[in-house]
């Protein structure tokens, strides 16, 4: 009896040990959610949320809000937020399906897919020097350009409802697949890989959480707080214009309706991944696993039937809880 206990105490501390090593990674607590959501929305829709068939259309609808996060993950981790990223890719997608409707070609499309990425990028870069060079605040500066850019976009589809007869070739962005996953995912990953190398690894990635902790000890220690933040709002641009690329690849049409609240959801996203509105704090991988939760939260809410009033009901009350939450913490 005593060699039995002598045995199992070490495999009862190894276990306790195990279990304290996965409560201290930082993510633990959102892949938690991540499973008992899955699960419960599961069970409401008797297994439909985990078909095949809708697994991947979950991957394709979360991939453009997820390119779009990053991009807002970025400028919340400076302590700012873009509130231009709905806005600006629906201009970017309709200025681009304009000059690809009716064509034929690689040309056609090339040229279509620059422009798109050049005007989110330079509108990104406005905000930018806006915020960083003339100290506006950036909830004045994004909402101001979002108002901007939706005048623009109206414009430019002059009383049509989309903008469609666009090249054939263009849908391989949004609906192709690559060995059963959709290539709009696998921008996404890509996107995401980048993301995090840069934050992680690169002299710029630690200028911008030590700008969005302090921006006076970041300029004390030598750091262009600056030209910081304005390259994190040109990286938001440019992400939202490529998130706008692949809505447009998917559905082969150029809306606004199409692009919907794409702002909101990015910061809920980023506000579920456990990041910081105050700046300087906050993970990618949980700001990934927000846009995977708020997915799954949405597609299930799609499959219920339930109405898009209630739905943005819902996402309203993940990010004051969400804010909440984050302002507990830091007290």
């Amino acid at each position: 009896m005593a060699e039995i206990v002598g045995k199992t105490r070490p495999v009862g501390h190894r276990m306790k040990e195990i279990v304290k090593r996965v409560a201290r990674y930082e993510n633990s607590f959102l892949i938690l959610i991540l499973i008992v959501v899955v699960a419960t929305i599961a069970v409401i829709t008797k297994g439909k949320t985990i078909s095949r068939l809708n697994f991947s259309n979950i991957l394709s609808q979360i991939s453009s809000r997820g390119i779009a996060s990053v991009g807002q993950f970025f400028v919340i981790l400076t302590a700012g937020i873009d509130l231009s990223v709905g806005g600006l890719a629906a201009l970017t997608m309709c200025v681009g399906a304009e000059l690809m409707s009716g064509k034929a070609g690689l040309a056609a499309m090339t040229m279509g897919i620059a422009v798109i990425l050049l005007v989110g990028f330079g509108i990104g870069s406005a905000n930018g020097l806006l915020v960083s060079r003339i100290n506006i605040p950036p909830l004045i500066v994004t909402l101001s350009m979002w108002l901007i850019s939706e005048a623009g976009t109206l414009q430019i589809l002059g009383g049509r409802a989309i903008l469609t007869n666009l090249p054939p070739s263009l849908a391989f962005f949004g609906q192709a697949n690559v060995a059963g996953v959709p290539v709009s995912f696998i921008i996404f990953v890509a996107v995401v890989v980048v993301a995090y190398f840069i934050l992680n690894h690169t002299t710029f990635g630690r200028s911008v959480y030590a700008v969005g902790g302090s921006p006076v000890s970041a300029w004390l220690s030598g750091i262009n707080t600056r030209n910081i933040i304005f390259s994190v709002y040109a990286i938001s641009g440019f992400l939202a214009a490529l998130a706008s690329l692949v809505v447009v690849a998917r559905t082969m049409t150029a809306s606004a309706e199409v692009i919907g609240p794409l702002e909101f959801d990015t910061i809920t996203a980023v506000c579920i991944g456990g990041v910081s509105l105050a700046g300087g704090r906050g993970s990618l991988i949980g700001g990934v696993i927000g846009v995977i939760i708020l997915g799954i939260i949405s597609n299930g809410m799609n499959l219920m039937g339930i109405p898009i009033a209630f739905q943005s009901i819902v996402k309203g009350a993940i990010i004051i809880t969400a804010v909440t939450i984050d302002t507990m913490r830091r007290r």
